[in-house]
């Protein structure tokens, strides 16, 4: 199924109506419609709430945009790609030689379709994830992130699928978003293991953010050269993503410079910037302002 998922499941287009739920003190329901149109061509049109309605999330090749209508339209773009062929690869092969464990545990009839129920779970205690995946062609029709504890942190679901869409031609593409400012676009080179190994590329220690139990770690990545180094951290719920840069202050890198002081420099909806000890921290995410507070606080 997994196998199914990675190959057929990308490549099958199709448009849905999706719920999603996250749970928590800041837990929010959304809905969306989801338009698939293959590898890297995936387009999510944000329903409700009404604070969120009218944002669009592309997937366009190799960029990531995010569209927001209010209070002034602007696009966040990032290089950040959905799982590429190696990465789906890989997590085969963890699942071959036991670093992960893949289980079915039953099906069930998600939007009209008989899915298959497949846990996904690291080797010891971790957060986890249920996949419901289409048995015909592998599409993933629900997703629950799990916690230690067997509470559901995070779902998406789908209440309706089309499996014969029709798309316009520029669906997919960057030009179909009204004309808008485009901010806060960070550069990745491609992804590193782990973040010991990124603190030996970037030369100091990576600060983490704290953030709700339903978000896990889902990439990072070290750009740039000398003290011009910049490190990405990529997280998601599930639903959501928030994507953290941060780099040493130049001035900081010398032994003995004072630290600077907290000072938020910029802050607009979906990119945050601010600078806190010795670095400059960007936040590219459509948070609520008390993760927002959460995660600038943790950080000092």
């Amino acid at each position: 199924m997994l196998k199914l998922y990675m190959t057929s499941g990308r490549t099958t287009p199709y448009v849905a109506e999706q719920v999603t739920q996250t749970f928590g003190q800041d837990g929010q329901r959304s809905r969306q419609i989801v338009k698939h149109g293959g590898p890297r061509r995936h387009r999510i049109e944000y329903l409700e709430p009404a604070e969120i309605r009218g944002q669009v999330l592309l997937v366009a090749g190799n960029r990531a945009l995010h569209y927001f209508p209010l209070p002034e339209p602007r696009i966040v773009e990032q290089d950040m790609l959905s799982m590429s062929e190696d990465e789906a690869q890989g997590l085969l092969g963890d699942v071959r030689t036991g670093r992960i464990k893949a289980t079915s545990i039953g099906s069930q009839l998600i939007a009209g379709r008989m899915a298959q129920i497949v846990e996904i779970r690291p080797v010891g205690d971790a957060p986890f994830k249920r996949l419901w995946i289409d048995s015909q062609t592998g599409v993933r029709l629900k997703q629950e992130s799990v916690g230690l504890d067997g509470s559901v942190l995070a779902l998406s679901v789908f209440t309706r699928i089309d499996y014969h869409p029709s798309f316009h031609g520029n669906e997919f593409a960057p030009s179909s978003f009204p004309a808008a400012a485009r901010v806060g676009r960070i550069t990745s080179t491609p992804p590193l293991p782990n973040l010991a190994e990124a603190e030996k590329h970037a030369g100091f220690a990576i600060k983490t953010p704290d953030l709700p139990r339903r978000f896990s770690q889902a990439g990072v990545w070290v750009s740039g050269t000398g003290r011009n180094r910049q490190v990405v951290l990529r997280y998601t719920d599930g639903v959501g993503t928030l994507v953290l840069g941060q780099r040493l202050v130049p001035n900081q890198q010398r032994l003995g410079a004072k630290p600077l002081r907290p000072l938020l420099r910029q802050s607009r909806r979906g990119v945050v910037v601010w600078t806190s000890g010795d670095r400059v921290y960007v936040l590219i995410g459509s948070v609520a302002p008390a993760l927002l507070n959460r995660i600038v606080n943790s950080l000092r």
